[in-house]
């Protein structure tokens, strides 16, 4: 929980940070260094960068561990006998994704019935 309200944290103070560096550019695009802050924008684009990168690479492994969990789970059959139906959006999607991966590794297929998650995730999985 803790990685995702630094990932909104983060996520806030990069659209401050955006919304008052549009309006410095708005100032030096009318101003004569024009040509100077042109130069500079991409060093702007690495700090907003860094600041997103932490808590989203945090939120991630994160996630991925709970996939790992979630496989262990599942395969232990804490649900019981039934197959399960996994949604997930985002860095759910994320879990379930790593999910599977690790009960394919495992060879322990049937247990999942159906997933629902966002369609990029589950496109990677059809090609496989």
């Amino acid at each position: 929980m803790k990685a995702l309200l630094d990932l909104g944290a983060a996520l806030e103070s990069m659209v401050t940070s955006f919304a008052i560096g549009y309006i410095k550019t708005e100032l030096v695009r009318r101003a004569v260094a024009a040509s100077l802050y042109a130069a500079l924008w991409p060093i702007a684009l690495l700090q907003f960068a860094r600041v997103v990168d932490n808590p989203f690479s945090v939120a991630k492994a994160r996630s991925e561990k709970a996939g790992l969990v979630l496989a262990d789970a599942i395969i232990n059959r804490a649900q019981g006998q039934r197959p399960l139906t996994l949604v997930g959006f985002s860095l759910g999607a994320r879990v379930i994704y790593t999910c599977l991966l690790s009960l394919a590794e495992r060879n322990a297929f049937g247990l999942i019935e159906n997933v629902v998650g966002a369609r990029h995730i589950l496109m990677v999985i059809l090609k496989r």
